[in-house]
């Protein structure tokens, strides 16, 4: 993980897009190993997600087949695909900022606020 420019990305005058890019090391046979989040800066609310699978990433274009899990590829196929690696990040971040937050209220209840 990394910055291009640290201080260019909290710029307010820097207009180029958003993007978060995460990457799964280790990945077997269909996982999903990266997720590219992007967002124009003058609609933060607005993101749009990229989801890519095996190593190297073949680009994921949207759900197809007989199941939930069946996605096509960039290359017109369509993929099971297993999406363990993105719900155990998911699992770790909402687990984190749960602790955190509960952490925080305890912390201002005890110093009286």
């Amino acid at each position: 993980m990394g910055v291009d420019d640290q201080m260019e990305i909290f710029h307010n005058r820097d207009t180029r897009d958003l993007v978060i890019e995460v990457e799964f090391p280790g990945v077997v046979a269909n996982q999903v190993s990266k997720v590219r989040l992007t967002t124009v800066r003058q609609q933060l609310g607005n993101w749009r997600g990229e989801f890519f699978y095996d190593s190297p990433p073949l680009k994921l274009t949207g759900p197809a087949g007989p199941s939930i899990n069946h996605f096509g590829n960039e290359r017109g196929a369509i993929v099971e695909i297993d999406f363990a690696p993105l719900f155990e990040l998911c699992e770790t971040v909402s687990a984190y900022t749960t602790r955190r937050s509960w952490r925080e209220r305890s912390s201002h209840s005890s110093a009286g606020l």
